[in-house]
């Protein structure tokens, strides 16, 4: 298993044992042994690992938290540690933590694409897709939702709130790649106020191969003179 995390940091000291906002990633089973590269945002507002796919090209996945807030609220909150360190440390004086995601979310995609990344982003953007700074970033990144390309509406619910602001998109070859999708229910999903989201993607299709799993003895190329021997491995 391979992870990614990621979180704010602290602006000012915290008074209790809690921070908001916060990021996890994981890669499990047989594609663990793909992995490349794992990094996060310096701000704490995505996380990635990036795959090895088939001949040159790279598999990035993207797990980011937008800030629901549009002004100063507590002092502990995600807003707020982003609202500072984006004054302190990038020297803007007039921060907008939302807009400035979705500005270095941009960035980030398209050097990833200019390098024949592909990339799946799952991500609560604390907004609808029909938001004119979504759909321009949509837009400029390339991306398509996943989900409605499996007929799961657009007006669908993810969040206790009633709205659908969580998305699963994509690049080209991330969309042909889906088999499946769907939104779960709030009583399936992990305890929280949002619905989980998944999509089942064409592993073939995607790394032009079959992964294997490296801890199976037959994958290892060992050569045991007693083939008995495996249930001493195994035992």
């Amino acid at each position: 298993r391979r992870l990614a995390t990621a979180h704010t940091p602290n602006a000012v000291p915290l008074t209790t044992i809690s921070q908001a906002g916060g990021i996890l990633q994981f890669v499990s089973g047989r594609c663990s042994g793909r992995v490349l590269a794992t990094g996060s945002d310096p701000l704490g507002r995505w996380s990635y690992q990036t795959l090895r796919s088939h001949s040159h090209n790279r598999l990035t996945f993207i797990t980011a938290y937008r800030v629901c807030q549009n002004q100063r609220t507590g002092p502990q909150t995600a807003y707020e540690h982003q609202h500072s360190h984006l004054i302190e440390h990038y020297k803007d004086n007039n921060p907008n933590p939302r807009l400035s995601m979705l500005q270095s979310l941009q960035t980030f995609i398209i050097s990833l694409t200019a390098k024949n990344h592909e990339v799946l982003l799952m991500w609560d953007a604390n907004s609808l897709a029909s938001d004119s700074d979504i759909a321009l970033f949509l837009l400029t990144c390339s991306l398509t939702d996943l989900l409605s390309s499996r007929g799961i509406p657009s007006h669908a619910s993810t969040s206790s709130r009633g709205r659908h602001i969580d998305f699963i998109h994509g690049t080209p070859l991330l969309l042909s790649a889906v088999q499946r999708g769907g939104i779960l229910s709030f009583h399936q999903s992990p305890h929280s106020n949002h619905r989980a989201l998944y999509v089942d993607l064409d592993e073939k299709l995607l790394f032009q191969d079959s992964s294997t799993d490296p801890t199976a003895p037959s994958h290892r190329l060992l050569r045991l003179s007693n083939p008995g021997q495996y249930a001493k491995y195994l035992g």
